[in-house]
């Protein structure tokens, strides 16, 4: 077991886990303001690191692996974020929270399937326990508007899977992506950035052109104050949510098996929770606390059974 590699990838979370705390501090801008400032931010940030490996000639020229380095901005980043969005606004938070807890779950037996690394069954417990852990603590929020029509429940369902779906493809076939095509972890991230500065740059100009979204940010109509705060988020959202938490990730799967990092996977909301709570200055309720309890308990007893089978190989083996 790597614990360095579980360290990385705890980091990722926590990283990750800021995009649940920014939003409060703007509640002036959408979401769809706060998708494309996000990854925008990630892009200007990944210039500087950018340079360097273009000067050095170290940048691919092949256009299958541009095209990959596309698929993983559009899927693991941007699109991925309004699918949340979308269905947020569909079904509402606690719904889409509950069932964006089968993330631990696809990507563990997705990786697992194409790794091969451990048996299934070793997998399957600890993710329904996760399951279980995340129902419990939003059930005491958890409520499904009764004015909402079988045509916002399937776009919400439909839109939390899809992106559940898309980001679990994404940890999957960009950890292999990296591996085969040797890429750094800092290349591939500022790859993977500057595409995102070129798809909000057009994303967010043809909304505001065309009148679909207005970007209030390019208006000039809020104060001073407001805009502030707006690239502060930005700047957070861009740094350590996006670029720190892609750096963490990426080392993370090189150093243990996707499996493994896909049930880490659950720690993002446990931080966020934490992080929601600082901010906002209560304690949790009993419900939240037997929640995050049992996740807590279901990956310390994944992360010890896999020492265990792994001993038990090793056992075989001499």
């Amino acid at each position: 077991m790597n614990f360095i590699g579980i360290l990385y990838a705890l980091m990722a979370c926590a990283c990750w886990a800021t995009s649940f705390v920014v939003p409060l501090f703007i509640p002036d801008f959408n979401p769809v303001e706060v998708a494309v400032g996000r990854y925008f931010a990630y892009g200007l940030f990944s210039i500087p690191f950018f340079v360097p490996f273009l000067f050095k000639g170290m940048v691919p020229k092949s256009p299958k692996v541009w095209g990959f380095v596309f698929l993983f901005a559009l899927t693991g980043n941007f699109l991925y974020y309004l699918l949340v969005v979308l269905g947020i606004r569909s079904i509402g938070a606690s719904l889409v929270t509950i069932l964006y807890a089968s993330n631990p779950l696809i990507v563990s037996l997705w990786g697992n399937m194409k790794e091969k690394t451990y048996p299934v069954k070793l997998l399957i417990a600890p993710a329904l326990m996760v399951l279980a852990g995340i129902t419990i603590l939003h059930l005491q929020d958890f409520e499904v508007d009764a004015a909402l029509t079988w045509q916002n429940k399937l776009t919400g369902i439909v839109a939390t899977f899809s992106a559940v779906t898309m980001w679990a493809w994404y940890s999957v076939f960009s950890a292999r992506f990296v591996k085969r095509e040797n890429l750094s972890v800092p290349l591939f991230n500022s790859l993977v950035g500057i595409v995102c500065l070129l798809i909000t740059f057009f994303v967010g100009s043809f909304l505001h052109l065309s009148g679909i979204s207005e970007m209030s940010f390019l208006t000039g109509e809020l104060h001073s104050e407001v805009m502030t705060a707006f690239l502060v988020g930005m700047a957070i959202l861009g740094l350590v949510t996006a670029m720190a938490g892609t750096f963490f990730w990426q080392h993370a799967l090189k150093l243990i098996p996707t499996s493994i990092v896909g049930q880490l996977i659950v720690c993002e909301p446990l931080f966020g929770l934490l992080f929601s709570f600082l901010v906002i200055g209560r304690f949790p309720t009993l419900l939240e606390h037997t929640g995050a309890s049992v996740v807590v308990f279901a990956v310390l007893y994944f992360i010890r059974s896999v020492r265990n089978y792994q001993q038990q190989q090793q056992e075989l083996l001499t």
